[in-house]
């Protein structure tokens, strides 16, 4: 590859990595995995060196990360997208076996690298069960996945957010439109009431979205969650995985910023209306 089409590659890993900060896309991602093995082979050309180590590799990586503005981006997410490019063939003849509902879903280095691993490895016998360790390792990985995706979302709320105060009042559109994330969660409240009520599940259709919540806040200040409730849990053959817990605590963090700037939104319309 000549040097301006190396450079291509590089600027073009710049716009795919500003695009992410705002909406993970899986070819995003590549793009910016593109660049960064460049990146690294003109790091390791410039310190004279055929591994990416030691101390003049690492100046020259670091200037060219800088160079490009890829030098934000977490290690964690810096090493997971170097393993995926190094197993991309295989990793995207895996992703062609997936739904394209489960494609979309899986659009992070962290998230694909741990699904595609679980899928190519050896089935363990019925009764090896994982160690501590691998349990502590998975939850790690899933939690600082979705500790990058909070902190691109929240980053691009500031950006909506700043728009808007910045822009002319009759351009100025309502904090809490038809597509604000409140409102959806609004709607799949009402859809969980409708879903209890039509399978005979009253108190979940009576209690709704804020009931639920109040039972494990309740549960919460009684006597809390603890390792001692795993073994009875377990034995209760819950329908679902630790991965889905992480994206309800996620969730409900995100309701809670919500909630949070529906009532600032009202506090500012009561002041106003007092006026």
């Amino acid at each position: 590859m000549r040097e301006d089409e190396l450079d291509r590659v590089c600027r073009q890993g710049t716009e795919a990595w500003r695009r992410l900060k705002r909406d993970k896309n899986w070819n995003d991602w590549l793009k910016v995995g593109e660049a960064l093995q460049v990146g690294r082979e003109r790091a390791m050309n410039q310190a004279m060196t055929n591994r990416p180590e030691g101390k003049a590799y690492n100046m020259a990586f670091g200037e060219w990360l800088r160079q490009y503005k890829l030098d934000d981006m977490d290690k964690g997410e810096r090493s997971r997208l170097f393993a995926v490019m190094e197993n991309l063939p295989m990793i995207e003849q895996w992703r062609q076996t997936l739904t394209l509902s489960e494609r979309l879903k899986l659009n992070h280095p962290f998230a694909v690298l741990r699904k595609w691993k679980a899928a190519v490895a050896p089935e363990k016998p019925k009764d090896d069960k994982p160690t501590l360790r691998d349990s502590v390792a998975n939850l790690s990985e899933d939690v600082a996945a979705k500790d990058a995706e909070i902190a691109s979302l929240k980053a691009h709320i500031a950006e909506l957010e700043a728009a808007r105060d910045t822009a002319p009042a009759e351009e100025r559109k309502p904090m809490f439109d038809a597509n604000d994330p409140l409102k959806q969660i609004e709607q799949q409240q009402a859809q969980i009431a409708e879903l209890g009520a039509a399978s005979g599940k009253a108190s979940v259709a009576r209690a709704g979205l804020a009931g639920l919540l109040e039972a494990l806040l309740e549960r919460m200040n009684d006597k809390g969650f603890g390792e001692r409730d795993v073994p009875d849990f377990v034995e209760s053959k819950p329908a679902f995985e630790p991965l889905d817990l992480i994206e309800l605590a996620k969730w409900i963090r995100d309701f809670a910023d919500y909630w949070k700037r529906y009532q600032r939104k009202i506090a500012k319309q009561s002041v106003a209306a007092a006026k």
